[in-house]
């Protein structure tokens, strides 16, 4: 295949796969990890419209804005860069990608507009790419922006779609995928008329089955000189020919999800990611409600460290509500000392918690954590570390399936990592959220892990792989089932037992719960600690469900726990 020119001004689409059509993406931090050297590298020469991440390949729709000898040493490093952390990550040597990365110069509106519906609709053989993380096309439809690099999004909005709701719809039908437009060579090396088939996993009859979006190709108004670039350009081999694309920045060591022996601390490197899963988990969360929009409130511990602490308040969906994060260090104080064993010793931790009460008694509470703990001596060594977390499920009233989907998304997640962890951390969390002096659980459970040190067969970062597995579940874990209950119809007799139910929650929390004792305890900050309470709650004296009653099938499966999957 010829290369095209590289033209500074002009727009392309960029696109490589791995050699032979390996897998360049093991886990969903190696594409983070894609994403954040793409801006550190790349971000800076070009402005971007539209990416898709899939395990072998990628795509990138952008404007090349500088140099094109500039441009391509970027793109250079990027690859080298990615290429030796990924074989380091999977013990593998030699070259990773393709020898050139393939680029194809966009030549009118209409292209760019069915290229990029095409790339963000790359994911859907493989699940709804409208939820599909590691697009762009979240970012449109949620007004965000990735973490590591900025898409130009307002173009593509204003005019090839007028409106992010025709975004949305036009990205609902399928497309045609012009020959001409891959000449003579697919997105992956392969004859033109098995592109979909190589790329988005679709066959050949799929392909066929499929409408075109606009008519003829045009500019359609295009500014003057949108396409007319400046006059510097780059022949194949000026440059590529002469690099060695896996050899020449080492940088290795800092993928997330390498072992436990890169330069990266592990710390940095988990404080990265919740920063990461609050962006995606809040974002998420609005477009579910539709009304309502997270409060962000940056706070500072004396001590050392702070947090960021996001609240959602009277919603269409959640009533109350909190995604924060905290990284916070310092002595350990005496009480903490004293409950760990040790002396003089000082701390580190951070952690993402979030807890969701709903406005309808019949959506259920959720509540989720992931954190982290170092402990060092007096010379700043790490005597400790481990990880933390889980997530769990609290209806007020039980519908079976609901329970089933929520314990199985966890189940996935945990089986990817080990076939015992599922049912290990399923029996701790019903232990752990156990309301001793009612007799019952605080819901119906999910997942609760503590104290993950290194082992003989799981290392630190094998840890982290598995916390941020289950930690990247949780959407699919919850939201669906929002979806499914938020329109339901209530009673206030619901309402009322939603907010008794409410009392047995809050309860727990101030009795039992040791990430509240830690936090009172390490003078962390009183308004996100208690962030977890809801709003309007209920002790009425005494109080028992009616016999054969809704509430009372909760209260009896509360009592006595069952296997959901």
């Amino acid at each position: 295949m010829k290369l095209e020119i590289i033209g500074q001004s002009h727009y392309y689409h960029i696109y490589n796969r791995g050699i032979n059509g390996t897998d360049i993406f093991k886990t969903d931090e190696n594409k983070r990890y894609f994403l954040q050297l793409f801006g550190k590298y790349v971000a800076d020469h070009v402005e971007v419209f539209g990416y898709c991440l899939m395990d072998n390949h990628f795509h990138f729709l952008v404007k090349i804005d500088s140099e094109p000898k500039i441009f391509t040493k970027s793109m250079s490093n990027f690859f080298n860069a990615y290429a030796k952390a990924f074989n380091k990550f999977a013990g593998r040597t030699g070259s990773l990608f393709e020898k050139h990365f393939k680029r194809k110069r966009i030549s009118d509106e209409n292209y760019l507009k069915i290229l990029l519906i095409y790339i963000h609709k790359n994911p859907e053989e493989v699940q709804n790419f409208t939820e599909y993380k590691f697009s762009s096309f979240h970012h449109y439809l949620n007004n965000s922006q990735p973490e590591y690099f900025k898409i130009s999004k307002e173009y593509i909005i204003d005019n090839l779609f007028d409106s992010i709701e025709n975004m949305a719809f036009v990205h609902k039908k399928k497309i045609e995928i012009d020959k001409e437009i891959w000449n003579e060579e697919d997105l992956q090396g392969a004859p033109a008329e098995k592109a979909g088939e190589h790329l988005a996993g679709k066959s050949q009859a799929q392909q066929d089955d499929v409408h075109n979006i606009n008519g003829e190709k045009n500019l359609q108004g295009f500014a003057a000189g949108f396409f007319a670039g400046k006059n510097s350009a780059l022949q194949e081999g000026d440059i590529e020919s002469n690099l060695d694309l896996q050899g020449v920045v080492d940088e290795g060591d800092l993928l997330v999800g390498l072992n436990s022996q890169t330069k990266i601390k592990m710390k940095e490197q988990f404080v990265a990611y919740i920063k990461n899963l609050q962006n995606e988990i809040t974002s998420a969360l609005e477009e579910i409600d539709g009304k309502a929009k997270f409060q962000e409130d940056k706070w500072v511990r004396e001590e050392g460290g702070g947090g960021q602490t996001r609240v959602i308040e009277n919603g269409d969906v959640f009533e109350k509500g909190g995604v924060n994060i905290s990284e916070v260090h310092g002595k350990l104080p005496d009480s903490m000392q004293a409950y760990f064993g040790v002396k003089d010793a000082d701390f580190f931790a951070c952690g993402l918690s979030l807890v969701l009460h709903p406005k309808s008694p019949m959506v259920p509470t959720v509540h989720a954590n992931w954190r982290y703990f170092e402990m060092y001596d007096s010379d700043g060594n790490i005597v400790d570390s481990w990880f933390g977390g889980g997530q769990d499920l609290t209806p007020y009233y039980l519908f079976e399936e609901d329970a089933k989907h929520f314990h199985q998304v966890c189940k996935t997640a945990c089986d990817k990592h080990s076939p015992e962890f599922y049912n290990t951390y399923k029996k701790r969390c019903d232990e752990y959220f156990w309301n001793s002096h009612r007799d019952e659980a605080r819901g119906i459970g999910g997942l609760f892990f503590d104290y993950l040190k290194k082992t003989e067969d799981m290392s630190m970062q094998d840890w982290y792989n598995f916390v941020t597995e289950v930690g990247n579940s949780f959407v699919e874990c919850y939201v669906p089932i929002v979806e499914k209950r938020k329109n339901l119809p209530a009673s206030e007799e619901n309402r009322t037992w939603q907010e008794i139910r409410r009392g047995r929650y809050v309860e727990f929390n101030l009795v039992h719960d040791k990430g509240t004792l830690f936090g009172l305890k390490t003078n962390g900050r009183i308004e996100s600690i208690l962030m977890s309470l809801p709003p309007h709650v209920q002790w009425i004296y005494d109080h028992h469900p009616e016999p054969g009653s809704e509430e009372e099938k909760l209260v009896e499966v509360l009592r006595h726990p069952r296997e959901w999957v």
